[in-house]
């Protein structure tokens, strides 16, 4: 099993250029994973710089970026601590992205080729959770 596993994008409100460069990073994933045949990518957290104020162009940089990744492999998010716009809430910025991916804001054990996988989002204590999962993310 391959996994292309990122994290802590950061897209932001102010930035262009970073915002840029990160959208080559997506296509040189997308990429990577057609040329290795790479079927599922996991994403854990902070797609966004700012989880108080997401400005329209920030957040349609990230969603398109996240929308080309998710047609070509099987993707999945995890919420961070930016990503909860409000700690302890359950107000989160990848609540959209729902329609594109799978995106688990709460402790979920998911099987991805015969493995178990458990998502574990920021503020959850792994604890918690954990019973025989082969991997925590």
């Amino acid at each position: 099993m391959k996994i292309i596993l990122f994290t802590d994008t950061h897209f932001t409100n102010n930035n262009t250029d970073h915002n840029n460069k990160l959208k080559d990073f997506f296509n040189t994933m997308i990429k990577y994973a057609t040329d290795n045949n790479i079927n599922t990518a996991i994403f854990c957290g902070d797609a966004f710089e700012n989880k108080k104020m997401i400005n329209i162009g920030a957040f349609d940089d990230c969603y398109s970026a996240f929308l080309k990744l998710s047609l070509q492999v099987d993707t999945h998010a995890i919420g961070g601590n930016h990503d909860n716009i409000t700690i302890n809430s359950n107000q989160y910025s990848l609540k959209p992205f729902k329609a594109i991916m799978s995106v688990y804001l709460k402790p979920k054990t998911v099987t991805l080729d015969g493995k178990s996988f458990l998502f574990l989002p920021f503020g959850f204590n792994l604890e918690d959770y954990y019973t025989t999962q082969d991997y925590v993310i």
